[in-house]
């Protein structure tokens, strides 16, 4: 895995991302042990620092579980311990017609994560198309019409308007059909 800080480049091959794995470095996020998939699925940018501890000072301060050193990330979230999910892959090992890649924009989404979503979807076959994209004076987006379409001919879009910012809404292909949907997550 590749971090990308403004100049700085993190390379991180080695993650504590439960008990069984042994020789793994321990992950904390916002001062939470965390994994390789919530770090994956949150947005780079919003890294304010990242520490990596070596063996006696990981041990020190986290234990046995430091034991093969720990790397600490801050983020740069208003609200700490809290992160935002920006994408979600799940590849089935026996049923391809089940795999699914979605994306997930909030209010605060820039217009470089926006494009970095097309960039992801158009290796994947699919088209995006972002229209009538409208931000408050805050920055947040307000409205937006996001359309998709695949090389087989399927098609979805939908369209949002909220005078104080969209809630977070999900895209992309989950089980063999294009979404564009609000969501929970």
């Amino acid at each position: 895995m590749i971090l990308k800080k403004e100049n700085e480049v993190f390379i991180i091959n080695q993650f504590n991302t439960n008990s069984s794995n042994r020789n793994k470095a321990l992950l904390i996020i916002d001062g939470k042990k965390s994994n390789q998939y919530v770090l994956n699925a949150m947005d780079h940018s919003m890294i304010g620092a990242m520490h990596v501890l070596k063996t006696k000072e990981a041990t020190s301060l986290y234990g046995e579980d430091g034991k093969n050193g720990v790397i600490i990330v801050t983020t740069k979230n208003e609200n700490p311990g809290k992160l935002e999910l920006t994408k979600v892959s799940f590849i089935a090992d026996e049923d391809v017609s089940k795999n699914s890649n979605t994306f997930y924009i909030t209010k605060t989404t820039p217009k470089s994560i926006l494009e970095h979503y097309k960039t992801e979807l158009k290796t994947l076959g699919i088209a995006v198309k972002y229209s009538k994209l409208r931000r408050n004076k805050s920055g947040e987006i307000t409205s937006i019409k996001i359309a998709l379409s695949d090389n087989n001919g399927n098609k979805s879009s939908a369209t949002f308007k909220v005078n104080n910012g969209i809630s977070k809404i999900m895209f992309g292909k989950k089980e063999n059909k294009l979404i564009v949907t609000s969501s929970n997550l």
